[in-house]
């Protein structure tokens, strides 16, 4: 999938012509983006603990996974490409609507594209775009260990967001657990039923 590369993906989408999957990692690991520097993006702790390191095909930052984080990606043939803002804002108005589902308000941030609930980061994305196939990813937090693990795991990104304004993680993310109205459940139904619902793009 989008958090780990594998480019036979692309031979899954062409064939295919669509998937999806929403799923919950089962152990640590870090996920590189596809330019990022692993020296300059993890902390010494990923080797102490022997985590294991993969990359992805989509751009974006270091990522940290794990129970507690809640993963939605999708593969898509279209007929005629459009913009990659494009896919981004369809992609990420998915997950806005699911939370919105639960009185969950959420904003879609235009720099990095980031989901971000009171100017905090919800959720990261990432996009790897071949011709006419894309492929979509988005790691969403879902409790509050994750984001003490991050900050265990990751350095501050080089690249940041201006909103961020030089934020720490445990300042600059959330978790969905903070709101009451949050039941996972229904976020991953709502995911599958908007996306299966408006894939036709």
């Amino acid at each position: 999938m989008s958090f780990v590369k594998n480019n036979n993906i692309f031979n899954l989408i062409e064939e295919k012509g669509f998937f999806y999957d929403i799923w919950e990692p089962s152990s640590p690991q870090i996920v590189l983006g596809r330019f990022s520097k692993e020296k300059e993006a993890i902390k010494d702790n990923v080797y102490i603990d022997n985590l294991p390191i993969l990359r992805r095909l989509g751009g974006g930052g270091a990522v940290f996974l794990d129970k507690g984080t809640l993963i939605f990606e999708v593969g898509l043939k279209v007929i005629e490409r459009k913009s990659v803002d494009y896919y981004f804002d369809f992609f990420n108005k998915i997950i806005l609507s699911s939370l919105k589902n639960q009185n969950i308000i959420a904003n879609s941030n235009n720099e990095f594209y980031d989901i971000t609930i009171d100017n905090k980061k919800i959720a990261g994305v990432s996009i790897c775009i071949r011709k006419n196939l894309i492929l979509y990813g988005s790691s969403i937090i879902i409790n509050n260990l994750l984001i003490e693990k991050i900050d265990l795991y990751l350095k501050e990104p080089n690249k940041k967001p201006i909103y961020r304004k030089d934020r720490k993680h445990k300042e600059f993310l959330i978790a969905l657990e903070d709101f009451k109205n949050f039941n996972l459940n229904l976020l991953k139904n709502s995911l599958k039923n908007i996306l299966l619902a408006e894939r036709s793009i």
